[in-house]
């Protein structure tokens, strides 16, 4: 693996730990909300069983007078008084303090989806470095090659592709494929042969067919035609070096 190469997949392995940062911090907001609710919960539970005894107490006296009754009834609507304040004090503020750990867990994911940017951008850049040899770039003469490369799609620029492409990839499709150049045309052809062409959108499938992945059994859907072959341009751009056979990391950001 040439230096440039150990740095993308560097860079790339700290981008899986901004996703991981990112998914303990869903874990960790979905936490404390819940927890949040339920203390609200839990008083609402209790306040409604004062309710229904200081009802029962009223039915059943209602017809004798009973001292112990009525000292149980004094006793149960002084704690009804508490929890009707303890309700709100834990609705008002439980909900404003949800709403602030909100806002900063959504300001780190934020923050982590910034840093992701970053480093995208990096290996882009880094991409741009023409892999015929050299003493910094890969050489396929003899050499090893990297471990994997690393192509972006940015959902900024092609939502509807990255999010077909992402979507794909959560569902079991694979996020690392095998580039194969010559024998695209044969599995695009394979992949869009059930699914009718559409006179407003593009036929987008995940894998492509330029990897060896892709062909029969993609998945396919139908995308802004301009959104889709702009995606293809900047991934053929980005792999315009590497060569046929290189294991390929297709990363939506």
């Amino acid at each position: 693996m040439s230096d440039i190469n150990v740095i993308i997949t560097a860079v790339d392995k700290g981008m899986d730990i901004m996703d991981g940062y990112e998914r303990e911090v869903e874990d960790l907001r979905a936490r404390v909300a819940f927890d949040i609710q339920s203390v609200i919960s839990a008083v609402q539970s209790e306040k409604a069983y004062v309710d229904q005894k200081i009802d029962d107490i009223s039915y059943s006296s209602c017809d004798e007078d009973d001292n112990d009754s009525v000292q149980d009834a004094d006793k149960l609507g002084r704690q009804r008084e508490q929890l009707d304040g303890l309700l709100y004090q834990s609705t008002v503020r439980g909900n404003e303090l949800e709403a602030e750990w909100v806002m900063l867990c959504g300001q780190s994911v934020s923050l982590a989806e910034d840093s992701k940017r970053v480093m995208a951008d990096y290996i882009r850049k880094l991409n741009r470095i023409n892999y015929s040899g050299g003493s910094s770039g890969f050489s396929g003469g003899g050499g090893h090659g990297p471990e994997y490369y690393v192509v972006i799609v940015d959902s900024k620029k092609y939502p509807q592709t990255a999010e077909h492409i992402r979507t794909a990839q959560s569902i079991g499709f694979p996020e690392f494929v095998t580039l194969g150049r010559a024998d695209a045309a044969v599995r695009r052809k394979a992949s869009l042969a059930d699914v009718k062409t559409s006179p407003i959108y593009d036929r987008d499938e995940w894998p492509m067919a330029v990897f060896e992945e892709g062909g029969q059994g993609a998945n396919v859907v139908y995308v802004d035609g301009h959104d889709n072959r702009g995606t293809g341009s900047s991934i053929s751009w980005q792999m315009r070096n590497f060569p046929d056979g290189s294991r390929v990391r297709v990363r939506v950001i």
